[in-house]
């Protein structure tokens, strides 16, 4: 209880249910490497090995970094504790507080710790077999703290019980014997982590291979077999060429890290570490800038001195998380891209809990894409420049040389002169043996690495230049008469970009002015068709009671004779008025036959019934119908559709406010046109189009109809 609130429980379980994360057992041990690596620890060494403890193979781990106190000690083996800042441009590697409890305890079932600080000594204990054989109920860490000069204890609580717990269920049976252990650690600050009780595959062997090589730790691997029921396919083993990262822990120390800080000492002997992005031939710079980051990523690429390892190493804050991934042309089942290696630091994305892959986010999907499309261009243009689509006689040498300084205090990286051989080198190599004068002390700065600038490209994409040149020559050519027109405008001033944006502002607010004129178009429909409801109901009463006589005929004849937004036509509902669908709803009524009466004014009409009697004549006069013309209505706000002589349906005057609405937008879309002109001349220099002429842009837009070749002039 703690404020009178029941503390939560971590069920011992856990320990191995949170280890199974880690599917390659490599994954494990990197999780201790970049503890040692983190700002917090600033270990400069580390040392990995194997000792053997009361007959039982340990895995050892001992870094000179800072180590830690008891507080920060149980911090380390409780769950979520992360208090890692970044530290002089140093940033940690680490930041979800599992990596300890993870790792360890996927490479055996039992951790034991030593730390050492000026003041403080320190002894953590992070055992499974102790958590079964108490019984217990939660995760229990056993800590025993002594004062690093006296060497006696600093008791606490529960000190007494963590002492026994430990010399019981460890190989140091004593506080002496837990004493003793602090002198594996040389200097007067570091840390010593032992894990024992080793992972065993199924056949009962260590997951870890110890035997192989004396100065590695192998990746125990299993044959993977062919199930094929075929015959001939049964137990056959799969061939599979698997980068040596996978199956060496050396190979895969010395590309952990794209600028390495610590020196790796694995089973008595350095690792040499690489500088990858200095390690490989034919080297160039590209760049990545994406809309939402706000500086640009560089990506270096280069030949791989091994044909087979190829593809994109993304680290993230240093720190390798996804090794050769294969993109663009290299996924294609084609020798194409074989050989080429990509090196870029993706901190903008973020790794999942194992540090072996990333959050397959939007981000990620358009930085992968994006480094596709880079490597195919280096690709190419490596390729166009000498005729070759292979990397079978190209050169395996690195463009430069690079090594690391051995002094502890140091560790830089010195670029050595052309001609030495990096075979030749001592194990240990120190500054002062540098051929250059100019950086042969450690006391000196390293010399740069980012010799190109960053914002552009290294090399010039010519073979891309070209490609683009052929696709232009085979687009959309205008015709004979435009060219000869458009070539008469060579010196007029191309639109700026605030006319463009006027342009676009202009466009804007004619599509707004149209939607407003579209929703009082609907709503003067509405209002019509209640008006015709309401005369079809009147003219069925007065025929129900048998009440037309010569003037209600005369007014019907009037009202089947105005033309009306409604459709007559009895093939089809639907008609188009003023751009708009509308579909009557109403049942078409028999279209009354009409003819002139014979000596009677040209303007009058005679009614005739369907049955072929006359009615009663009634003069009425004629409504002049022009096609391509407005007329006003006899009905103020009421649409009504006159039929031309070419049968075209025009929209009548919806008012006199309502005529000026649609003579501004003639004009708006006459001047949007003249902008579009300029538009497409400031887009396409090839094509000048004088915006006078509408006609002229007219023309262009029914070629492009017939050619069908819109698409590709949007893509230009």
């Amino acid at each position: 209880m703690e404020k009178g609130v029941r503390l939560s429980k971590t069920s011992p379980s856990f320990l191995h249910a949170n280890s199974t994360s880690h599917t390659w057992i490599f994954s494990a041990i990197a999780e201790l490497i970049d503890n040692a690596y983190d700002p917090d620890c600033n270990a400069s060494q580390l040392r990995i090995d194997k000792r053997i403890i009361g007959q039982k193979d340990c895995l050892i781990f001992i870094d000179n970094g800072n180590g830690m106190n008891p507080d920060k000690l149980h911090k380390m083996l409780s769950f979520g504790f992360c208090e890692k800042v970044e530290i002089k441009g140093h940033k940690p590697v680490g930041h979800y507080g599992n990596g300890f409890k993870s790792g360890s305890m996927r490479l055996g079932r039992d951790a034991i710790v030593f730390t050492k600080q000026e003041d403080t000594i320190s002894v953590g204990f992070l055992s499974q077999t102790f958590l079964e054989m108490t019984n217990a109920e939660t995760v229990l860490t056993p800590i025993v703290t002594w004062d690093s000069k006296s060497r006696q204890i600093l008791h606490a609580p529960d000190t007494q019980g963590s002492i026994d717990a430990i010399t019981m269920h460890s190989f140091f049976h004593s506080e002496k014997e837990l004493l003793d252990e602090f002198q594996a650690i040389s200097g007067q600050t570091g840390t010593e982590i032992i894990i024992f009780n080793l992972k065993t595959s199924s056949d009962g062997m260590l997951e870890l291979d110890f035997q192989s090589k004396p100065d590695d730790i192998m990746n125990l691997e299993h044959e993977q077999m062919d199930l094929n029921t075929t015959a001939n396919a049964v137990n056959r083993p799969v061939v599979e060429h698997k980068p040596e990262y996978t199956r060496s822990l050396r190979e895969y120390c010395s590309i952990l890290f794209l600028k390495p800080r610590m020196k790796i000492i694995l089973r008595g002997s350095k690792v040499k570490t690489k500088l990858i992005t200095k390690s490989l031939s034919e080297t160039e710079s590209d760049v990545y800038r994406p809309t939402w980051l706000k500086k640009t990523m560089k990506i270096i690429f280069g030949f791989s001195p091994q044909k087979q390892d190829y593809g994109i190493m993304l680290y993230h804050r240093n720190r390798l998380i996804k090794a050769y991934e294969k993109v663009g042309c290299q996924k294609q089942n084609n020798p194409l891209g074989v050989g080429v290696v990509g090196v870029a630091e993706v901190d903008f994305l973020e790794p999942i809990h194992n540090k072996q892959d990333f959050n397959k986010t939007a981000r990620y999907n358009a930085c992968i894409s994006a480094l596709g499309r880079k490597l195919d261009d280096y690709w190419n243009e490596k390729m166009s420049a000498d005729g070759n689509n292979t990397t079978v006689n190209r050169s395996q040498k690195p463009d430069w040389t690079w090594v690391q300084c051995d002094n502890p205090q140091c560790l830089k990286w010195r670029r050595l002169p052309d001609g030495v051989d990096d075979s030749n080198l001592p194990d240990k190599w120190y500054c002062y043996l540098n051929p250059d004068p100019t950086h042969n002390r450690c006391d000196i700065e390293e010399e740069p690495e980012d010799e190109n600038d960053v914002s552009r490209a290294s090399y010039p994409k010519t073979y891309k230049k070209q490609q683009y040149r052929k696709l232009k020559k085979h687009s959309y050519q205008p015709p004979q008469h435009v060219q000869q027109a458009s070539s008469s405008q060579d010196n007029k001033p191309k639109p700026v970009i605030k006319e463009l944006e006027r342009a676009n502002r202009q466009l804007m607010e004619a599509k707004r002015r149209e939607e407003e004129q579209g929703e009082v178009f609907m709503k003067l429909m509405r209002q019509n068709k209640k008006v015709e409801k309401k005369q079809k109901k009147l003219m069925q009463e007065a025929r129900r009671v048998k009440l037309l006589t010569s003037q209600s005929e005369a007014l019907l004849a009037s009202t089947s004779d105005q033309p009306s937004v409604s459709s007559r036509n009895e093939s089809s509902d639907k008609k188009k008025t003023y751009g708009v669908n509308i579909t009557s709803k109403a049942p078409a009524r028999p279209p009354s036959k009409r003819k002139r009466h014979e000596g009677e004014h040209s303007d009058a009409i005679i009614m005739t019934s369907d049955d072929g009697d006359n009615l009663p004549v009634s003069k009425i006069p004629k409504i002049e119908r022009e096609p391509q013309d407005v007329k006003p209505c006899n009905q103020t706000g009421v649409t009504t559709t006159y039929a031309g002589s070419n049968g075209a349906q025009n929209p009548t005057e919806l008012g006199s406010g309502y005529l000026e609405e649609i003579d501004n937008l003639k004009r708006d879309l006459y001047n949007l046109r003249r902008n579009v002109a300029e538009l497409l001349n400031f887009l396409s220099p090839d094509v000048k189009i004088d915006s006078d002429n509408l006609h002229q842009v007219d023309a262009i837009v029914d070629d492009l109809n017939k050619q069908n070749r819109m698409g590709q002039v949007e893509e230009v």
